[in-house]
């Protein structure tokens, strides 16, 4: 994991203001943002953090360790796009390397990590709340394509010319 944060902070450094500044990219980013935003409103709103800090208590966290596998330097880099923290350690105990004491220290998250619901929250949400979480977090994950589509040519294509 370690090379993985290492290359997204090369990355950052060198290509991040002009990412910042491309106004495509920066649009992407703000509307991915947005989105961010109303994924975590309507969580708080459902009270699903409720759920995973009882279940956190009880060790039974669903934030495994072996999940951060899924991330890749360029969703790192959009977490530091997007104003990320970029203070990654690994926690103690058995969970992901991301998990931090108030949770989930990412902004840009993995669709795994978005779609995972134990049966505990399903229940308690029914089928209009997870409906309604499901909605989001699908437009949200659709933001965070259009992103990557724009984005991963432009970071190829400075990579290519400076080898």
């Amino acid at each position: 994991m370690a090379s993985v944060i290492q290359r997204a902070l090369g990355m950052h450094q060198k290509y991040g203001p002009g990412l910042s500044r491309d106004p495509r990219v920066r649009s992407l980013l703000d509307d991915y943002g947005q989105a961010i935003a109303q994924t975590g409103q309507l969580t708080q709103d459902l009270g699903i953090p409720a759920f995973c800090m009882a279940c956190a208590t009880r060790d039974g966290v669903c934030c495994f360790a072996g999940v951060e596998r899924r991330y890749d330097e360029y969703l790192l880099l959009i977490n530091l796009l997007l104003g990320a923290p970029a203070a990654w350690e690994k926690s103690a105990g058995p969970t992901c390397y991301f998990c931090g004491p108030q949770g989930c220290t990412l902004l840009a998250k993995h669709s795994f990590c978005h779609n995972f619901f134990c049966a505990e929250i399903k229940q308690a949400l029914g089928g209009a709340g997870m409906a309604a979480i499901n909605r989001q977090v699908g437009l949200e994950l659709s933001c965070q394509w259009e992103l990557e589509r724009v984005l991963l040519p432009w970071l190829w294509a400075r990579e290519k010319q400076d080898l």
